[in-house]
């Protein structure tokens, strides 16, 4: 198969994906996130970039997000929210940061392809539906559709979130990084 017969394919791969998605998760992760005083971002491996993704427009729609592991991130604490990617949801730093934040009183929501993981266990919601194990079978190499899909997904709540805050484009710019 050549390349633009591939990339066609995943995007039909990835609309099949998203038009699983039940919104009434989405709903209750973006009601966490609006009522958290602040946003701790996790995940690992090509998870973590998608999740960054995600914590990079949370930031610029003004809220407080922090990436975990980062040497600038302050402890988690009770009324904050751990958000979490995790295709297996079985990735035992990730499980062990999820207790973490829930013994200090934290939320924890994930993105996970597993409902009946670990960390799908220790959080509040898990999901969106369309990321659950055995949905698709994809051409592309382990869990691309579903970093992919975070990242889709992700950026559509942000939209949903800046209706939700009546926060415009310019507030985005204003946060946007300038030391680049």
């Amino acid at each position: 198969m050549k390349t633009r017969a591939i990339a066609l394919a995943s995007l039909n791969e990835l609309q099949e994906i998203v038009e699983t998605v039940e919104e009434t998760e989405l709903e209750q992760m973006q009601e966490l996130i609006l009522n958290s005083n602040r946003i701790f971002v996790g995940a690992a491996g090509r998870s973590l970039l998608a999740m960054k993704f995600l914590a990079m427009r949370l930031m610029q729609i003004g809220l407080k997000v922090y990436l975990v592991g980062e040497v600038c991130t302050p402890s988690i604490r009770e009324g904050d929210l751990l958000l979490v990617g995790s295709g297996s949801g079985e990735t035992a730093g990730m499980i062990a940061i999820c207790k973490k934040a829930k013994a200090a009183g934290a939320e924890v929501a994930a993105f996970t392809k597993n409902r009946n993981s670990t960390i799908a266990s220790i959080a509040k919601v898990a999901g969106p539906d369309g990321w659950i194990e055995g949905n698709y079978f994809s051409i592309r190499p382990s869990g691309n559709p579903f970093e992919q899909s975070i990242v889709i997904v992700g950026d559509a709540m942000v939209c949903e979130l800046m209706q939700k805050t009546n926060c415009g484009t310019a507030k985005i710019a204003y946060n946007h990084a300038n030391l680049e």
